[in-house]
């Protein structure tokens, strides 16, 4: 009878022996694994780093920033949610990001919008209709326009966005 006894404490040694050099195995591969992956990120993450550093942001708040066209035609009472520039450091191009709500049906907008950009000189290059988003995309020289609409599910009435870049 001791001898069975000895030959099943035998094999938990061993099992327990398989075990741990099991589990010694996977932490040196994942160690090592995980080293090589944190070497390869780092190294991808410094170009993003450095296009970040060359961009100034600025948030105007509730109104537009200076370089926005002066014309351009809000609604009476336009309260912007959303006022920011950036600038390029490198380039010196200049884009600004508006957003605020209207309560105007989007044809009346939609026809809004075309006449500011055919009675200003700029070319509407893009102006579609996708799903619930309406857009419009203009050029005049060294600017550029996107106005994009869509309803919002809250309830604040029809969204606009606007991005306008200034290329200098």
């Amino acid at each position: 009878m001791s001898e069975v006894t000895i030959v099943k404490k035998s094999n938990k040694i061993l099992l327990w022996i398989v075990l741990i050099v099991i589990v010694v195995a996977v932490a040196l591969v994942s160690y090592f694994y995980g080293k090589q992956i944190g070497t390869k990120q780092k190294i991808a993450a410094t170009p993003l780093e450095k296009t970040r550093a060359s961009i100034e942001r600025w948030d105007y708040g509730t109104v537009p920033p200076e370089v926005f066209p002066k014309n351009f035609p809000f609604e009476s009472g336009t309260r912007l949610i959303a006022s920011l520039k950036s600038q390029d450091k490198n380039t010196g191009d200049i884009t600004v990001q508006l957003a605020y709500y209207s309560k105007k049906d989007i044809g009346t907008l939609i026809n809004t919008f075309r006449n500011y950009f055919t009675s200003n000189n700029w070319v509407i290059t893009t102006d579609t209709a996708t799903g619930e988003i309406y857009s419009l995309y203009a050029k005049r020289s060294k600017e550029d326009m996107n106005i994009l609409m869509r309803f919002d599910p809250t309830g604040l009435g029809l969204k606009i966005d606007i991005t306008y870049l200034l290329r200098k």
